[in-house]
């Protein structure tokens, strides 16, 4: 019984971590890999973990009903806060590539993305996807997994729950996480899409110069498949830069995703 309780919790915490972390929660990504995935992860961990609780603290944990719901959204919760984390660059390059389509002008033609079912313009998914391919060549998702294994001597399974229920989590954890991320998305989302939209600012006052030096060419449609050229142009000559980038952003996260367990476990 101990060890269907510790695989328990450990499953719904590697759980969390699939519906967040990039690649691992693409909706392309077949649900029947990522579960047996989950499975495999859970029974190879639990018979480690197993041996560090004494005969029946497994077991009490979940033994009540409010105890196990506490104890297993904790878990939860965990992965998922790790997951998020990890997809800092994924949510940056979806925000560098809409600005860039904003700028293009191709916000008038929005497609949908198997990979989250939402729907943005082309140059959006070309970043997202250029991201999580970034993110598998950079052993992101090695990196993450190996901060999973951390997380389990960190913040051993179930004393999540055992802190919500006494109150020992500082709340503002939450908060200073999420302030964080935010400010670095958007940092990171601009630093990437700003060499696009200076090239394109500098092409819409080039082409208003020529609209007043000659007044009879059709601006309008010149203008946009100047721009969609120059646009494009200007994003696959950044790619390679961005490439680096992507390298300081995934240790960067991991990083935070320890700096966010050491504030937890040490609730």
């Amino acid at each position: 019984m101990d060890g269907l309780a510790v695989s328990a919790l450990v499953t719904t915490r590697i759980t969390g971590l699939m519906l967040t972390a990039p690649f691992l929660s693409d909706r392309t990504f077949p649900l029947q890999v990522r579960i047996g995935f989950t499975l495999l992860l859970s029974l190879a961990l639990t018979p480690v973990l197993l041996p560090t609780f004494g005969p029946g603290v497994p077991v009490a944990l979940l033994a009540q009903p409010a105890v196990a719901i506490l104890a297993l959204a904790g878990e939860l919760g965990l992965g998922w806060l790790m997951g998020w984390v990890a997809s800092v660059m994924v949510w940056a390059a979806q925000l560098a590539g809409h600005l860039l389509g904003q700028d293009i002008g191709y916000s008038l033609g929005g497609v949908i993305d198997p990979g989250s079912a939402t729907s943005g313009s082309p140059t959006t998914h070309l970043m997202t996807l250029f991201a999580v391919m970034a993110f598998i060549a950079l052993e992101g998702h090695r990196l993450l997994l190996l901060a999973l294994g951390g997380s389990l001597q960190m913040v051993p399974v179930g004393s999540v729950g055992a802190l919500l229920l006494g109150g020992g989590i500082d709340p503002d954890v939450g908060a200073t996480i999420a302030s964080g991320l935010g400010g670095q998305i958007w940092s990171l989302g601009v630093q990437i899409a700003l060499p696009g939209i200076l090239v394109l600012l500098f092409t819409t006052i080039g082409m208003g110069i020529l609209a007043r030096v000659v007044p009879e060419m059709n601006v309008l449609v010149l203008g946009f498949a100047l721009r969609t050229v120059v646009g494009l142009l200007a994003l696959f000559l950044v790619l390679p830069f961005v490439a680096d980038l992507f390298s300081s952003v995934v240790h960067g996260s991991i990083d935070l995703i320890d700096l966010a367990l050491e504030r937890v476990g040490g609730g």
